[in-house]
């Protein structure tokens, strides 16, 4: 879905604070 995506952009951007915060981005 759309927040799987803006995840894994996150990810490329080194802008997620932790592996945590995927499930919030899951939901």
């Amino acid at each position: 879905g759309v927040g799987i995506s803006n995840m894994i952009q996150k990810i490329e951007n080194h802008d997620y604070m932790g592996f945590e915060n995927l499930c919030t981005y899951s939901d």
